[in-house]
């Protein structure tokens, strides 16, 4: 045996008699450098970890990460039926934004469902204005003839419509006749769920627009683990029809009379109502007022909702 090799195993042979005979601490006491962090971090090591084993595995060193279990808090948004008022939403969604709020969770009623789908696929607010924009180049005789091509745009721009890969999570709420409940649209075949939601078709295997019979937002809320819900309400507490349609006053009359039971005063719930008086709910707005900057007014209560949302759930 080399010199250098007997030296070698008498050293390892000190070492192991050293850590025999003294008693080892397995607290320390570890400098975390970090630009947010100044102080000294005390990470405990659990001695049960070290029976057996030379040292405690990569996956049972303490981090950072796992010191504290923080549980980040969620938000969603639903958007509840407006008609011709929903254009609005795009105004709503561009002060978002400029705030910085991200929902979770869009659950979309109505019309709103068609505006919100390409938000939750990474439309930037600015493109999804211009998009609007041009679909009122022609315009329509009523909201379902729009809906209609609009709808047919989003199918040729995206290759066909889906509920999933989205984000936010976009769903549309559905009535299943056969057990009398809300539940909510599968991911697949979104086109038929857009089509029942904006009254374009009366029912689609057994299911019906749930805004026609109720909606319940702690069922929402619970349904998808939100902390809290924001609900966008456009249409106001009254009918403002400028042409008299004994069908749609049948129709929003029944939506309208259960709206005003529900839930509102809750901590969870944050409702948002605001509309223009001057804009009725079954005439299309003008192209040009798609392109229009947020009023003062609505500026002021998506601010409020962001100092909301940022200051008492996200740290």
């Amino acid at each position: 045996m080399s010199f250098k090799r007997k030296i070698t195993k008498i050293l390892i042979l000190i070492i192991f008699a050293g850590c025999a005979k003294n008693k080892i601490d397995f607290s320390s006491t570890v400098d975390i450098t970090d630009r947010s962090l100044d102080k000294q971090s005390n990470i405990l090591i659990d001695k049960n970890l070290m029976d057996n084993i030379y040292g405690p595995t990569p996956n049972e060193y303490p981090t950072p990460n796992n010191l504290v279990n923080e549980k980040r808090s969620t938000w969603g948004m639903v958007v509840l039926p407006a008609r011709s008022r929903v254009f609005e939403l795009i105004k709503v969604l561009k002060l978002f934004e400029t705030y910085q709020l991200k929902p979770n969770v869009i659950i979309a009623y109505e019309y709103s469902s068609l505006i919100a789908y390409p938000f939750t696929k990474k439309m930037k607010v600015g493109e999804l204005e211009w998009l609007l924009y041009e679909s009122f180049q022609k315009k329509e005789k009523n909201i379902e003839a729009w809906a209609i091509k609009f709808r047919n745009n989003l199918k040729a721009k995206y290759h066909g419509l889906s509920l999933s890969s989205s984000y936010p999570l976009l769903n549309v709420p559905v009535w299943d006749v056969v057990n009398n409940v809300e539940t909510f649209a599968d991911s697949d075949d979104a086109e038929k769920w857009f089509s029942l939601t904006t009254l374009e078709i009366k029912s689609y295997e057994g299911k019906m627009p749930s805004w026609l019979k109720s909606i319940n937002l702690d069922k929402i809320r619970q349904h998808y683990g939100l902390d809290k819900l924001v609900v966008i309400d456009l249409f106001g507490d009254k009918i403002s029809f400028k042409q008299d349609d004994g069908y749609l006053h049948g129709v929003y009359g029944t939506y309208l009379s259960f709206k005003k039971n529900m839930i509102r005063n809750k901590p969870e719930i944050i409702w948002m109502n605001f509309f223009s008086d001057s804009v009725t709910q079954d005439e299309l707005p003008q192209a040009s007022e798609i392109l229009k900057k947020p009023s003062d007014e609505l500026d002021a209560l998506i601010k409020r909702l962001s100092k909301t949302i940022n200051g008492e759930l996200i740290n």
